[in-house]
């Protein structure tokens, strides 16, 4: 089966370096090249979609490496499934020679380094929240005037993570519960500075101010109760320490760091800074 495609990419800084490594590509491969100078993620995204003519949508970055039947899984399986509008595979992490040396969990795996590998068949489930590396999306949900959210997401700045969800969130409010296709597999590429925890801390940061701003608006008792959070993930980090509680110390601190960026968040919205 031919399957027709296109890739878009959307350049965000307009650099040189970037348009001539698309120019180079443009007698393999059907891309366009497309410059978008409003900073941000989904800024980007929002730009390319102008520029997008196929029935399904399909978003991943410039980190991944995709199975070569990537493309093909996502297609069928949006063709088995016709009446829902959210897809997404599996994303499994390309470490650079060497796995980090502490704990990942599915939640840390999950916003550190776009890992989603359910344990579910193909098929719909509300539970599952698929992940801008690997997600497609026909069409029509943008003829309808659906966006991402610009506020949210990476921009150049200090932000705050959790874009796709939000994005995620609002069709499954509107009752589009998002299908798993196990077949489509991408790779996130590590980079070796990934694994320095100071990296990892950082991203839980934005990580936190993410999940508060998916809550939003925020009350004063929100506040308070996000402030004895804080204060009490930051006492168990200090008692581990004391302890010399090396087995879990840092999972200790990435949940200060999560707690911490809940907190600021909250302060941010309430103050109504975006």
């Amino acid at each position: 089966m031919d399957l027709a495609w296109e890739l878009v990419v959307v350049d965000n800084e307009g650099e040189t370096t970037t348009r001539e490594v698309c120019e180079s590509f443009a007698d393999r491969l059907p891309l366009r090249y497309l410059v978008c100078r409003t900073p941000g993620q989904n800024a980007a995204r929002n730009y390319g979609l102008g520029a997008v003519r196929g029935e399904l949508v399909v978003l991943s970055d410039d980190d991944m490496l995709p199975d070569a039947d990537w493309l093909r899984e996502l297609y069928q399986g949006a063709k088995r499934w016709p009446e829902h509008v959210l897809f997404g595979g599996r994303s499994l992490p390309n470490w650079p020679g060497k796995v980090p040396d502490f704990e990942i969990d599915e939640d840390i795996g999950h916003w550190t380094y776009c890992i989603c590998d359910p344990p579910l068949p193909e098929g719909p489930d509300p539970r599952f929240l698929p992940i801008s590396t690997n997600m497609a999306i026909r069409r029509r949900v943008f003829d309808y005037g659906l966006t991402f959210d610009e506020s949210i997401g990476p921009n150049g700045r200090d932000y705050a993570m959790g874009s796709e969800t939000e994005f995620n969130l609002r069709l499954g409010r509107l009752g589009f519960a998002a299908v798993f296709l196990p077949k489509a597999v991408v790779h996130n590429v590590v980079q070796a500075e990934q694994l320095d925890r100071n990296w990892v801390l950082g991203r839980a940061f934005r990580e936190g101010r993410g999940e508060t701003r998916l809550q939003a608006p925020v009350s004063w008792c929100d506040l308070a109760r996000l402030t004895k959070r804080a204060l009490w993930a930051t006492a168990r980090y200090s008692w581990g320490r004391m302890q010399h509680r090396r087995s879990d110390l840092f999972r200790r601190r990435i949940s200060c760091a999560l707690t911490h960026g809940r907190l600021y968040e909250a302060w941010r919205l309430k103050l109504g800074l975006r």
